[in-house]
């Protein structure tokens, strides 16, 4: 790419905008410096500093190959400019205050802070998406001045150069974003063998893993030994060597104590993730499967899994080195499930591919694998000579660097002593580090080392673990100490109870009423757990087989019961919550149902509240289901938690990045008899159906669908005081923090809407009208959700009854209903048009606007309902063919809405900004109906620019789609004017942001891609680039197969206008054969194997 002319100075030179970004990196690490100092590092200023500098420093290295001829990043370049001065004032804040406590607790500063880093990353990414797009222009350019009849070849390869520029939206990071990736399942450097030790295994599997090759499969090295053997260890140490080798592909650490790692179901997608971060091809490969099939991100089918985003895109993968997977205490989380990937589709990978798996013998595990052919078996002995040895060098370094830390009289231990405590491991790592972690950390080490070699009766391995466990809690015990015991029982169970680390923060506040500080408790288990030495760190405990031992096998009063814990977490929890969440987040943005709010959420960081708080609003609906029982204390906490904080709590679940909804707390409360059935009819009785519509369409309109999906789902539970979970097939919810899959609101919300049109139907002559009204707006809701999800036919069912059910309600009250019904019959428009039945969706769309036009005379509230009805309105009539549609007439519709719209942004820009965007961009397409190209140009412009500043404060989920709509009416416009360079520019940045959404939605976003695709090829065929035009034509045409066979009627005038196209390439490329053949299919408007004639060769 040139830079001549345009390009800014190197680094070190007197470039203004280099020294801009530089002084603010200064200021923003001299922040950081002065933070540290204090120790101050856990809060906003701290992190943006942290943040912002790393940021602008890529900048720093960017900027220099910037074009500034490209009048697309100029803008993005400047725009950064002005934006920059921004940050060194809020800086320059910084240093001024002398009370710098107080700054750090400042809401106001922390609210501003995280909107600059919002919008510096935002600006950022948009400079580097002009950057990308730009490079690719450039080389694309200076090939159309090549002759391409006389380098052909060299131009076809170029070209494949060029489309392997990646785009930022496209970057593998883009479409792995779109799989579940397990959090903390790789390797962990610091938790290797110790030097010295297992030095022959090491080396027999890293010349194992060397060995592999091409010709045979993919192998398995199974390396099975009991509790304690030391197993993670290995698995770091070999993830190390091959890491240091590049030989590691990928590695996932099962963990029965984490809700990410206990279960298999991340393991295939953190493997396809980590596949395709090594290989472009692969990722490629995984994101087209994932188009086809959005059910593959979180499939209850792992061998289906394995096969589609593993086996399928690794076909093709060309490499010389080992591929290596490890999987560490695979019985800590398998399933039939993996144990068949192992065991038939593990055999399936390239020969290169090496899995390393560890496991204890579990007989499950012998019964498919100790046949396998492809496996190798190796069985850790903690009774030979070997393994006792390297539990001997593990020893006495540990031995002697606790002699050394603790200054205690040498030589310590006596050579005897430390002989007899190596006899005593057996072997067994997980013995050797536990006591030598306790004797790092006891009062008396060597009194405590004598009464260890003391034990005696001890013989299989679990056993002498267990008694190593009982040892060092009766030690740190005292006699008759019921504070101990009952301090043991609080903090230790709710260690094991949680469903994430706690903190010790965390714990205080929970246990506030206790008389014992939990620290003073858990400093005395130091050997046991870790995680206290400081307030807001995670506290763990070392191995999985100490909670085995607390919850089955120890002895009073060390049992613990995880159920009995649960429920007393979950008690806690809704205490907590009761008595700190108003008093929390008085100071933080809320939601208001009875408020116009701006269509904006306000997300709220973690830091804002404390550990406590944010673990019980977290996580108390999860305990809650853990509770068998309806203990009175625990029922009448929820109960107040519902009557009075239910807003709070949900507002703040928004506000934290998930919505967790009520299903789970109405499951629960219907097994508490009388008293939970009256707290269900409460919340059905008060309002909750309409406010959780509300919040449902504040998620939807914020790009948050599969939230707003469940908020809809539990608005119609709560009007007809129905559990879904209750009914028979019904997807189950998604019981995390971490909000509903798209997938599972797909399958669960196509159910509930099917199930409430039922319902509906049964009970509409028993429920009075206010009633009905109110399952009209939920239904309507969840319909709309599902329309933006590409769930079309539910949808439609669902906007029909509701049309339905609302015209006979207005037969009887239109002066109440015909609002209701008018608006109904909007969303039935667009139903109706998404299934190809236009003359019915313009005749509904019309009698909306009828309906709407006597409510605005009289009620003014009503001009935005009136604006989108005429958008649909002329919307639709432009969907008629353009020889039989009335221009002038969809004209007048949209100049109507607009001019509402504008009439309503002056006032409300924030609220009806993304409403005029719209408008605008529907109007320039009726003016070029009419021939006035250059004020449908000025109309698109004013949309797009509209759209990228709502982009800097709303969210990108919520804008990205409109921006991309608005894009590809601005390309058309510019290609209408005569500007051929700007308008491939526009559409291809329309296309990036296409492809970035069909990740996520491709139901809903596959034909935007399509037609954005036809459009380019359209630009490039009638600029003389007919090559390239078949290239992006035949991914359109591939996107438009699968569409047209679901919605035939949708898509029966695209079918033949995209082959026409095919056609006429064909034809200007020399082709006849092929161009017959298409123009016959064009006649017939069939488009099966169509793909098969493309790629002709020239």
């Amino acid at each position: 790419m040139s830079t001549s002319g345009g390009s800014l100075t190197d680094k070190t030179g007197g470039s203004a905008k280099l020294q801009l970004v530089t002084d603010a990196i200064s200021r923003l690490v001299g922040i950081q410096a002065v933070l540290k100092e204090v120790n101050e590092t856990r809060n906003e200023w701290y992190r943006f500093s942290e943040h912002a500098s790393k940021v602008l420093e890529c900048v720093l290295d960017i900027l220099p190959s910037v074009n500034l001829e490209s009048s697309r990043v100029e803008r993005s370049v400047d725009d950064l400019k002005h934006f920059i001065p921004r940050i060194d004032a809020v800086c320059r804040q910084f240093d001024k205050k002398g009370d710098r406590k107080k700054l750090l607790q400042s809401d106001e500063y922390t609210s501003q802070l995280k909107a600059l880093q919002v919008e510096l990353d935002d600006k950022v990414r948009l400079l580097q998406l002009n950057m990308d797009i730009e490079q690719r222009q450039f080389l694309e350019s200076r090939l159309d001045a090549l002759n391409l009849h006389q380098l052909e070849m060299g131009v076809d390869s170029i070209r494949d150069e060029i489309r392997n520029i990646p785009v930022t939206a496209d970057s593998p990071p883009a479409i792995l974003d779109t799989l579940p990736y397990a959090s903390g399942a790789s390797w962990n450097s610091l938790n290797t063998c110790m030097p010295g030790t297992r030095t022959s295994l090491l080396e027999d599997v890293t010349n194992w893993m060397r060995s592999a090759n091409t010709t045979g499969p993919a192998q398995i090295y199974w390396i099975v030994g009991v509790a304690g053997s030391g197993k993670t260890a290995l698995a770091n140490s070999l993830s190390s060597i091959a890491a240091e080798k590049n030989w590691l592909v990928s590695s996932f650490f099962f963990n029965r104590m984490s809700d990410e790692r206990n279960k298999p179901e991340k393991f295939v997608t953190t493997f396809a993730r980590d596949l395709a971060g090594r290989d472009t091809g692969i990722a490629d490969a995984i994101a087209t499967k994932l188009g086809y099939d959005v059910s593959l991100r979180s499939t209850a089918d792992i061998v289906r899994q394995f096969r589609e985003l593993v086996l399928g895109p690794v076909k093709s993968w060309e490499r010389s080195d080992p591929a290596v997977v490890i999987m560490d205490a695979l019985d800590e989380g398998f399933d039939d499930g993996i144990l068949q990937v192992l065991t038939s589709e593990v055999q399936k990978l390239p020969g290169f591919f090496r899995l390393v798996v560890t496991s204890r013998p579990l007989a499950e595990f012998s019964v498919v694998l100790d046949d396998g052919a492809h496996v190798i078996r190796h069985a850790l002995n903690t009774t030979d000579m070997g393994g006792r040895q390297d539990v001997r060098t593990y020893m006495r370094q540990r031995l002697a660097a606790i002699s050394l830390k603790r200054r205690l009289r040498q030589p310590w231990p006596e050579p005897a002593l430390a002989d007899a405590l190596v006899t005593r491991a057996e072997g067994l790592f997980q013995w050797a580090f536990t006591v030598t972690e306790y004797l790092a950390k006891c009062l008396n080490p060597d009194r405590q080392l004598r009464l260890i070699l003391s034990l005696q009766g001890a013989v299989t391995i679990s056993s002498r673990m267990d008694q190593l466990y009982a040892t060092v809690l009766e030690t740190v015990r005292a006699l008759e100490d019921d504070d101990f015991v009952d301090a043991y029982g609080m903090f230790m169970g709710s260690i094991l109870a949680a469903k994430e680390p706690l903190t010790l923060s965390a714990m205080r506040m929970l246990h506030g009423d206790a008389s014992v500080d939990p620290f003073d408790l858990l400093d005395q288990l130091r050997s046991l757990i870790v995680g206290i030495d400081s307030d807001h760190e995670p506290i763990r405990i070392l191995h999985l087989s100490l909670s085995d031992f607390l919850t089955q096998r120890a002895v009073e009063p060390f049992r613990l019961s995880p159920q009995s814990s649960s429920q007393a977490m979950a008690f806690l929890c809704v205490q907590l919550i009761n008595d700190r969440l108003l008093e929390e987040t008085s100071a933080l943005p809320k939601l208001n149902p009875d408020a116009h709010s701006g269509n904006v959420i306000f997300l709220i960081n973690t830091s804002s509240l404390s550990d406590g708080l944010h673990y019980a609003v977290s996580f108390w609906t999860r305990h809650l289901q853990d509770v068998t029982e309806s203990p009175q204390d625990l029922l009448d906490g929820v109960i107040v938690l519902l009557d009075r904080h239910l807003l709070d709590w949900i507002s703040l679940t928004i506000s934290l990045g998930a919505y967790i909804g009520l299903a789970g707390i109405t499951k629960w409360l219907r097994k508490c008899g009388v008293k939970g059935e009256e707290a269900i009819r409460r919340i059905s009785a008060g309002n909750w159906d309409w406010s959780l519509s509300f919040i449902s369409e504040l998620l939807r309109r914020n790009g948050r669908l599969e939230e707003a999906c469940a908020a809809a789902e539990d608005s119609l539970a709560a009007v007809f005081g129905v559990s879904w979970d209750d009914l028979a097939d019904m997807p189950s919810t998604a019981d995390s923090t971490t909000g509903p899959s798209s997938t599972r609101s797909l399958e669960r919300g196509a159910s509930i809407s099917r199930v409430a049109v039922q319902h509906i139907r049964r009970v509409s002559n028993d429920y009075p009208h206010d009633r009905i009204s109110t399952a009209t707006m939920c239904l309507d809701q969840l319909a709309i959700c599902l329309t933006a999800m590409g769930q079309l036919e539910e949808a439609y069912q669902a906007t029909e009854e509701v049309v339905k059910l609302r015209r006979l309600l207005a037969s009887t009250t239109p002066r109440r209903y015909n609002a209701d019904l008018a608006w109904s019959l909007g969303n039935f428009s667009e139903a109706l048009a998404r299934r190809g039945s236009f003359q019915q969706a313009f005749g509904a769309i019309e009698e909306a606007v009828a309906l709407y036009r006597p409510l605005v005379d009289s009620q003014p509230a009503f001009q935005e309902n009136l604006a989108w009805s005429l958008g649909t309105l002329s919307k639709r009539l432009g969907e008629i063919p353009i020889e039989e549609r009335p221009s002038q007439k969809a004209l007048e519709a949209i100049e109507e809405a607009v001019a509402i719209y504008r009439s309503l942004m002056s006032t409300q820009p924030v609220i009806y900004g993304q409403n005029l965007a719209w408008a605008l961009g529907a109007l320039s397409s009726r003016l070029a109906d009419v021939q006035r190209y250059y004020e449908g140009l000025a109309a698109s412009e004013e949309s797009v620019k509209i759209c990228r500043e709502l982009l800097k404060t709303r969210p990108a989920s919520a804008m990205t789609p409109d921006l991309a709509l608005q894009l590809r009416n601005l390309a058309a416009r510019l290609w209408d004017t005569n500007n051929a360079r700007e308008a491939l520019e526009v559409i291809g940045e329309a296309i990036t942001l296409y492809r970035q959404l069909c990740l996520r939605l491709p139901l809903r976003y596959n034909s935007e891609l399509m037609r954005s695709l036809y459009s380019k090829s359209s630009f490039l065929m009638e600029a003389g680039r007919p090559k390239e035009a078949l290239t992006v034509l035949e991914e359109a045409i591939e996107l438009l197969g699968p569409l047209a066979t679901h919605r035939p009627g949708l898509y029966k005038d695209s079918v033949p206008q995209y082959l026409r196209q095919l056609t006429s390439l064909y034809t200007t490329l020399g082709c006849p054969e092929q161009a017959k053949v298409a123009a016959k299919r064009a006649e017939d408007g069939v488009l099966e194997e169509t793909t098969s004639l493309t790629s002709p060769a020239y």
